[in-house]
């Protein structure tokens, strides 16, 4: 390893995703062989041969977490070790396509205020994943997500306000939150903030890293010159249920931390309300229905208002992951 400060240092936390996370590893040496870089990666207890196939990867910097420390904590672990003048938060389940960390650190350089920068992101299915790039979190567009407006309007200025879904995400421009499945940082402003904040376990880290960044005066900005693919919520997937609660948990710290108790009271309130009027809409359609539409009902969509539901009335978080 060269003894002079690598111009990216790049952080993937995995749990679970051996096979993804070494084809992420193939298209970083592939898409940028010339780069100046250096790759960390913390394993969360995956216990699935992740670190055997890390000791196989010269050219990677294994760290072992020794348990599941979350997205925010397996980060803040490896930026104790990086040595990069900029950070790459990475997820395992992407591939990065030639040349996008290079365009991402020329967007990073072209302005001293310019803090964050972020990819275009897309999906298997060849569709941009609309969080690449959005508007922070308010009351009003929370709620127009959770009834379902913003997904049945989405070209409507209004209703696709938080995923700027009204936008085609095809030009460069200044926004107020990128992704954390790919977010370059500076390393001073990095530290200035004090890497994530790891009261966000998993979701939501990014949006607050994006606030704090943005009320320090740092520019964000979003690249859709560089490109990545994302194989969308691999882990998350193995916990399903669990999952869509940490969503609405992570928001609602979002709400408390930044916005105050009584936008946060309102943001639990009406998620818990929307979700038992969908609760029994989806459990009459089930009665109605038949065949694996009603499977599906009854195995994946009723359960998952029945938890969002249960976290919004008991007021507790739903715990960590083992």
């Amino acid at each position: 390893m060269s003894s002079a400060a690598p111009d990216v240092s790049i952080v993937i936390v995995a749990w679970k995703v051996r096979d993804l996370l070494e084809k992420c590893l193939e298209s970083l040496e592939k898409g940028e062989p010339h780069l100046h870089a250096e790759i960390l990666v913390v394993d969360n207890d995956s216990r699935d041969g992740t670190l055997e196939m890390l000791a196989t990867k010269p050219n990677v910097i294994p760290i072992d977490a020794k348990k599941n420390l979350g997205f925010s904590g397996g980060n803040n672990l490896a930026f104790a070790q990086a040595r990069g003048r900029a950070v790459l938060l990475l997820n395992p389940d992407t591939e990065v396509a030639p040349g996008a960390i290079t365009h991402l650190l020329a967007a990073l350089d072209a302005s001293p205020q310019m803090g964050i920068v972020g990819p275009k992101i897309v999906l298997p299915s060849g569709k941009i994943q609309l969080p690449c790039a959005r508007h922070f979190p308010t009351i009003w567009n929370q709620a127009i997500e959770i009834l379902g407006i913003s997904h049945k309007y989405p070209h409507s200025p209004i209703a696709g306000h938080y995923r700027m879904s009204h936008w085609d995400h095809l030009d460069e421009r200044d926004v107020e939150a990128v992704s954390g499945c790919c977010l370059l940082i500076r390393r001073d402003a990095l530290s200035r903030l004090g890497g994530l904040d790891e009261r966000f376990f998993m979701y939501g880290e990014d949006l607050d890293l994006c606030w704090r960044a943005r009320k320090l005066g740092y520019r964000i900005r979003y690249v859709p010159s560089a490109e990545i693919l994302h194989h969308s919520e691999r882990s998350s997937a193995q916990n399903e249920n669990r999952m869509f609660v940490e969503t609405f948990e992570s928001m609602f710290k979002f709400f408390l931390k930044n916005r105050g108790p009584v936008e946060a009271a309102l943001y639990r309130g009406f998620t818990g309300g929307i979700s038992a009027g969908w609760l029994a809409a989806e459990t009459a359609r089930a009665l109605v229905v038949k065949g694996q539409r009603a499977e599906h009902l009854r195995q994946r969509v009723i359960p998952m208002y029945r938890s969002i539901l249960t976290w919004a009335i008991s007021g507790t978080s739903p715990g960590k992951r083992s």
